[in-house]
């Protein structure tokens, strides 16, 4: 079984070390364009933490610590990496054994830290977004326009 703070420590860690900054049970990262949100939510019926993606489009308002729900993109962190579901959902299990912890930390180093680098620019952003690597269905109707991303209906 995991700790609890074993696991909140080593994700932060990871965090801060590529310059994010802590806030509650978020972790910040700024860019010229953008607030890239990573946030843990823990799950009200398991042992089980939620990885929230949140980015906010600075110039669709001024922020210094959005909260992930309120972002102009959103998603979970399993969802970005669908090939690596199963790993993040296990790491993120405290139910789960320690030994789980490693891949899910070398993952946030060679993959997740990257990707919200990239979406610190609206450029990056964008990139992203046609890529398919951050769903255009996480985009809120007031960034799509920002983004080039054609209207819901």
């Amino acid at each position: 079984m995991m700790d609890k703070v074993l696991f909140k420590k080593s994700f932060g860690n990871v965090l801060t070390e590529h310059g994010f900054r802590k806030k509650g049970q978020s972790w910040y990262l700024y860019g010229p364009d953008c607030i890239v949100v990573l946030n843990l939510q823990k799950d009200d019926f398991s042992a089980l933490y939620f990885v929230n993606f949140g980015v906010w489009l600075l110039s669709l308002g001024d922020a210094q610590y959005p909260p992930e729900n309120h972002c102009h993109v959103r998603s979970r962190l399993e969802r970005l990496f669908p090939l690596h579901r199963e790993l993040i959902l296990d790491a993120c299990t405290l139910s789960s054994d320690p030994s789980a912890l490693a891949p899910f930390i070398a993952l946030l180093h060679s993959d997740v830290v990257p990707l919200c680098q990239r979406c610190l620019s609206i450029e990056g952003l964008k990139e992203e977004v046609a890529a398919g690597r951050v769903p255009h269905y996480g985009v809120v109707r007031l960034a799509r326009s920002v983004l080039g991303l054609p209207e819901c209906t």
